[in-house]
């Protein structure tokens, strides 16, 4: 394994999880309104959802438990060499893969809270961050970053959602950038607009811890 780093990788058809959230829930769950936006050279699908959606039923507790039957083990660096090839000898595009950067900005914020206090110093979320993108760069594929917007949901899983500026925001911007990677400023919550530009087609695929990203259609989704 070149990257060290494992994936569950989840292929859900959109309607097999609305079905079985529907089954599992009273709450009725409707589908993002969607208009596009062209940002860079991708396009940015905007989430617009009403205010019932702004609300905790957009945190789907239990999701993982749900579709856990359709998740495969392997690494992600695997997974991509094999695509690659795959995608060569067809002739189609390079892999592309959206992170959630919101998710992954908290697993580094977390190690850095749990190191020694000899392996903590300032900005040490950053070089945690560093380290992954390094650890990307090893695989072919083409990352697009997307950050949560001003639009984001006051409230998740029936807790409130604080709206600050991010310490790390403009810097992470600036390393995704020089590492040739691209990000993307949704308009409202990450997982909507990664779920839409999966749905979509427009990225192959989406790197992040939350479930919800399925809600709002993603068709495959890579737990790492």
């Amino acid at each position: 394994m070149a990257d060290g780093t494992w994936s569950v990788q989840y292929k859900v058809p959109y309607l097999e999880v609305i079905s079985k959230l529907h089954s599992l829930q009273s709450e009725t769950l409707c589908e993002a309104s969607l208009s596009l936006t062209p940002i860079k050279q991708f396009w940015s699908i905007q989430a617009a959802r009403d205010s019932e959606l702004l609300s905790s039923k957009m945190g789907i507790n239990g999701l993982w438990k749900i579709i856990a039957a359709a998740g495969e083990k392997e690494s992600l660096h695997s997974i991509a060499v094999r695509e690659a090839t795959e995608r060569k000898t067809s002739g189609s595009r390079r892999l592309i893969l959206g992170v959630d950067m919101r998710g992954a900005m908290v697993e580094c914020v977390a190690a850095q809270q749990t190191a020694g206090l000899n392996g903590r110093f300032h900005g040490g979320e950053l070089k945690i961050f560093f380290n992954k993108l390094a650890v990307w760069l090893r695989s072919p594929f083409t990352l697009v970053f997307v950050f949560d917007g001003h639009e984001k949901p006051g409230i998740k899983r029936g807790t409130e959602v604080v709206s600050k500026e991010l310490w790390w925001e403009d810097l992470s911007k600036e390393l995704i950038g020089l590492c040739g990677y691209h990000w993307v400023q949704a308009a409202g919550e990450g997982e909507a607009e990664l779920g839409a530009l999966n749905k979509h087609n427009l990225i192959d695929g989406v790197i992040t811890a939350d479930g919800d990203a399925f809600v709002f259609g993603a068709k495959r989704v890579f737990r790492v």
